[in-house]
């Protein structure tokens, strides 16, 4: 998982999962406000299996997600108590499900679960 230090703008989520970007909600209450945003083509383009952005939202997602602060119209970088939050999260979740790395690999090639941190 990586964490970046600086607002991303939709053209940056677009770059970061290769495509038309769609967005999802995170199931976990302190994950509330927060958006994980995927490629819209994903599935058919293949992608692979992103098992933990899957698991936080409860639904099948593939490829690089981001996840961000949902301003209405914008995307806001996260709080420090969210990045808190979130790794906490991930690790229970991780615990839960067996998982043993942060990031899926699938078809030879690593998908990565990217979160925007604020200042």
């Amino acid at each position: 998982m990586s964490f970046y230090e600086q607002n991303v703008t939709f053209e940056d989520v677009r770059k970061i999962v290769g495509g038309y970007v769609t967005a999802t909600y995170p199931r976990h209450h302190s994950m509330k406000g927060l958006v994980v945003l995927v490629d819209e083509d994903g599935l058919m383009k293949r992608l692979p299996d992103n098992d933990l952005a899957s698991i936080i939202c409860c639904t099948p997602l593939v490829g690089d997600a981001v996840i961000v602060r949902n301003g209405g119209e914008d995307f806001l970088s996260l709080t420090h108590q969210d990045v808190f939050d979130i790794k906490k999260i991930l690790t229970e979740l991780k615990e839960v499900y067996g998982r043993k790395s942060e990031t899926s690999v699938r078809h030879g090639r690593k998908r990565t679960l990217r979160t925007a941190k604020g200042s």
